[in-house]
């Protein structure tokens, strides 16, 4: 049980970090924000459906991925 739970920490921890760099950059949101442009840091930014998407898809991951953690740490 520990080796498969261990296999699948590894292959959603891959997954995350894949799911993380196909996510666009916000970078040029902060820019804008010192500067005073049109998308402040607080005000709203516009995201793609493509980015709401993994957005989810990483915030569900993520915590599949700590519950996962913790229930190895309880069994070892």
């Amino acid at each position: 049980m520990k080796l498969a739970l261990g296999i699948v920490v590894i292959l959603m921890s891959i997954a995350l970090t894949v799911l993380v760099l196909m996510q666009s950059g916000k970078g040029k949101e902060l820019g804008s924000a010192i500067a005073g442009g049109n998308n402040s840091y607080l005000g709203n930014t516009k995201l793609s459906d493509k980015d709401k998407l993994l957005f989810k898809i990483t915030a569900v991951l993520a915590v599949v991925f700590v519950l996962c953690v913790l229930v190895l740490y309880v069994v070892a």
